[in-house]
């Protein structure tokens, strides 16, 4: 910052330029200028290093620039580092906060505190050089089309979670400056398997529609797109040439329904909302988009037989009959009772089950970027919250594909390997804690299954308290949460925030301190790029 009350940002592209933001003027200006003529000013001043630009966000002072200060390398792919933002920092644009009244100075700080809480939550990733929006096989069919284009036009809109904040840079076409980041969860690693080092990637990319927090975002939107919607890659390379991916999704039955939480019930029961012709539109949209985006679907519906999921289970199967594709099939696996007394490994059945479906979507291989395989086709898994059933199911088809995949390089007979077991249960329990930590508020349940291949009562302990922790924050912090991604996402301004209830949930979570119907807002856009299939 200079005396003439400007932010600098160096090009890593070409270090005689900078990206100037003007403060000294009531809009500020942004604009690309050199680094010369800048010194005409008095010499620059670093105040702080930073590794990219997250973005803009408004509040009642006005606009706030959010940075990358801290970033830790999760791992290499094909080249290309991979990052996870550990520390981001927000600058105000001017000094308008000083004319807030004192009540609105007080909304404006707590709008900083929870957006500041959810951007240094640790599940944002990016890279500088590589589209992690994008799975391979999709990446691969449209490299020829658009592979000269910027990182950022490039993308899948999908999963692209600052795309609203850099709308001022991408008016501007600030091409060099404009950095995307996914919301989810990345591991990287390297399995030594009989001589051969193969690099085990797995890539979850929450979607940035109808995204929100566990009570407050269920169901579907008038777009079709669903709450806790989530695709997730597991991907395994050789000498960064061979590549294979399997591609799975996860997310909120596509209907309208809901669950009124109250502090007196622990478990609130599911409702239908809205008419059957509305949920009906909803529906056909997102089968639509998914059969578009990933081929033939294969729905695996975890949800119980009885209560409230029997409602939910009944409706899906009604609307699933009523729309009438071939190109759908689906598994009704009451998990609870198949896997009752912790008899986890029970989903076997449900392997077994789905069996040929699972070899016949198979997986995508690319051979020097040629395509040799496509995928064809997803499996589609659902529970309740799309979260603890969901990951544990979804990880038993990802290690089925695994050996498969691995047998495409000439590796076989390593069922029971130490190392490829621990390394993919790792893998696999870190993203189902991630994703859950991010909708409900705590790590997933069941994780220690995930994670051994056994039912431990350290477990069970973990997941008791994993559950009470759940009806507390859901009940009680939820909500400002959930402001907080709406304001990330442009799906809510400050003016229009409910401050009421943003005063109680503020005295709820100083007091539980010290005792120890969401729309995006914005029309579906298609993507630039090619579909999966």
């Amino acid at each position: 910052e200079s005396k003439n009350n400007q932010l600098y940002s160096d090009d890593n592209e070409n270090i005689d330029n900078c990206l100037v933001i003007d403060r000294s003027v009531q809009s500020p200006n942004i604009y690309v200028a050199g680094i010369e003529s800048l010194k005409e000013n008095g010499k620059p001043k670093k105040i702080i290093e930073c590794f990219g630009i997250i973005g803009l966000f408004h509040l009642a002072a006005g606009p706030y620039l959010s940075v990358i200060t801290g970033r830790q390398l999760i791992g290499t792919m094909k080249g290309h580092k991979i990052y996870r933002l550990s520390k981001v920092t927000n600058f105000e644009f001017s000094t308008n906060s000083l004319n807030l009244s004192h009540e609105k100075k007080k909304y404006e700080n707590t709008c900083l505190s929870i957006l500041d809480n959810l951007l240094n939550d640790g599940h944002f990733y990016f890279s500088y050089t590589f589209d992690l929006t994008t799975n391979l096989q999709k990446m691969a069919r449209r490299n020829n089309l658009i592979k000269e284009y910027p990182l950022y036009m490039q993308v899948d809109k999908q999963f692209w979670w600052n795309k609203t904040m850099l709308k001022p840079f991408r008016a501007l076409k600030l091409d060099n400056w404009i950095l995307p980041i996914i919301r989810g969860y990345v591991h990287v690693s390297i399995l030594l398997i009989k001589g051969l080092c193969f690099d085990f990637v797995l890539i979850s990319r929450r979607s940035r529609y109808r995204a929100g927090t566990r009570y407050h975002t269920r169901g579907v939107d008038e777009q079709g797109h669903v709450a806790n919607y989530v695709e997730t890659e597991q991907i395994i390379g050789l000498n960064d040439s061979s590549w294979s991916s399997f591609v799975q999704t996860r997310g909120s039955i596509p209907l309208f329904w809901g669950q009124k939480t109250k502090a007196t019930s622990y478990n609130p029961k599911a409702k239908l909302t809205h008419s059957h012709a509305e949920s009906a539109a909803a529906f056909a949209t997102h089968f639509d988009r998914q059969l578009s985006k990933y081929s033939k679907q294969v729905i695996v519906n975890l949800l119980d037989r009885k209560g409230d999921e029997l409602l939910l289970s009944e409706a899906f199967e009604d609307f699933l009959s009523n729309f009438n594709n071939e190109n759908i099939s689906y598994i009704q696996f009451d998990f609870h009772a198949y896997c009752k007394n912790n008899q986890f490994q029970n989903v076997s059945i449900l392997l077994d089950k789905i069996a040929d479906k699972l070899a016949a979507i198979g997986y995508a291989r690319i051979n020097n970027g040629q395509i040799e395989s496509l995928q064809c086709g997803s499996i589609r898994t659902n529970c309740l919250d799309c979260l603890d059933r969901t990951n544990l199911v979804q990880s038993t088809f990802a290690k089925t594909s695994l050996l498969v995949q691995l047998e495409s390089f000439g590796i076989i007979d390593i069922d029971g390997d130490e190392v490829v077991d621990r390394t993919f249960r790792e893998a696999w329990t870190n993203n189902g804690d991630a994703i859950s930590l991010q909708y409900a508020g705590t790590g997933a349940l069941k994780s220690d299954f995930t994670r051994t291949g056994k039912r431990k009562t350290k477990g069970k302990v973990k997941d008791g308290y994993n559950a009470l922790s759940r009806y507390v924050i859901n009940n009680f912090k939820d909500g400002l949460r959930q402001i907080a991604i709406d304001l990330m996402l442009g799906v809510q301004q400050v003016e229009t925030l409910d401050f009421s209830q943003m005063v109680e949930e503020e005295h709820i979570d100083k007091k539980s301190k010290h005792n120890n119907n969401n729309n995006n807002g914005e029309e579906f856009e298609t993507d630039f790029a090619l579909n999966f299939e």
